[in-house]
């Protein structure tokens, strides 16, 4: 968020919110702006995993597309999933696709096991 462009948002907000969001940055040491663009980046963070849970539990899109959506690796979303007890029901071409990413930058790895699961295919 350093080199972004910032823009200007107004919004109201309950005092007892805005006591409350000056009692944290005073024990945090920062001003109030900060604190409230820490608070707006790490919810909308949360949000975007959120409705890549429930768009990947629907099955409207697969685990990487998920991953993808929110934001994150494909490992982060998975134990995104798993510290909220959601199971992964990865297809088979989903666990190759992982597969080959934890295989990338090793090409000689890759290729047998394609040939592997070519054989495994016929």
């Amino acid at each position: 968020m350093k080199d972004e462009e910032m823009v200007v948002m107004n919004i109201r907000v309950p005092r007892k919110l805005l006591m409350e969001l000056d009692r944290i940055a005073e024990f945090e040491k920062i001003d109030r702006s900060s604190l409230v663009r820490r608070i707006l980046d790490e919810g909308v963070k949360r949000s975007k995993l959120n409705m890549a849970l429930l768009r990947y539990l629907s099955g409207e899109v697969s685990i990487g597309k998920a991953a993808e959506i929110a934001g994150v690796s494909l490992w982060e979303f998975i134990d995104y999933m798993r510290e909220r007890g959601v199971s992964s029901n990865v297809t088979a071409v989903e666990l190759l696709y992982i597969i080959e990413q934890i295989l990338e930058g090793k090409p000689e790895i890759r290729e047998k096991l394609r040939e592997k699961l070519r054989e495994v295919l016929k």
